[in-house]
Parts: structure tokens; C-alpha cells; sequence
């Protein structure tokens, strides 16, 4: 049987963006997991909103592009709040009585 070392992420763009409450099986924390299995890491361009992958490592595996468009709003979300500093706006939570709280 062969022994894995653990992975050493050296590149600090490889930010832990999933919050600890993420189930294991949702398809934004597989997604992370394999980037960072990968050596990928994602920016975001708050000028125009774009998601950038990439890696130091030659090649880019496909799916790490390819994934990004049905979790781009939850991406987009995480990476305001861990690169940028900004924090998502509360959702409104309706009251008993009719009140609506907003955070």
C-alpha cells in the first residue's frame, strides 16, 4: 500500500472559501476540494466580474473552467467575501406580525 504525504499549498491564492457548515456533498465544496488537490486557485475581477483559474503547474484541467458556470453566483459570493473583504448583503427575513428584518 502506498503512503500519500498531505499537500502543502504553498501559492496563497489557494484560499479556503467554503464555509465550515458546507455539507461535503455539495458540488461547490467538491469543487474547491479539487481545485486545491489540482493546485488551482481562482481570482475574481471586480471591474467586470469575470472568475479567472489557473495554476502554476502547466495545463489546467478542463473541468476546472467548465464547472464554473453553474456555481458562478455562489464563486462570485465567496470570492467578494475571502479576496475582497466584502460581505454579502443580508437577506430580508420576514416577522411574525409582518416586520421584515434585514440585518
Amino acid at each position: 500500500m502506498k503512503r500519500r504525504h498531505a499537500i502543502h499549498f504553498g501559492d496563497p491564492r489557494q484560499l479556503d472559501l467554503f464555509p465550515e457548515d458546507l455539507p461535503r456533498t455539495d458540488p461547490l465544496h467538491a469543487y474547491y476540494r479539487r481545485l486545491r488537490k489540482s493546485g488551482a486557485w481562482l481570482t475574481l475581477d471586480l471591474n467586470t466580474r469575470q472568475i479567472f483559474v489557473g495554476r502554476l503547474k502547466a495545463g489546467l484541467p478542463s473541468w476546472a473552467v467548465t464547472m464554473i458556470a453553474p456555481l458562478r453566483d455562489r464563486i462570485v459570493e465567496d470570492l467578494l467575501r475571502v479576496e475582497h473583504g466584502i460581505a454579502p448583503t443580508p437577506k430580508p427575513e420576514q416577522l411574525d406580525g409582518g416586520a421584515v428584518f434585514t440585518g
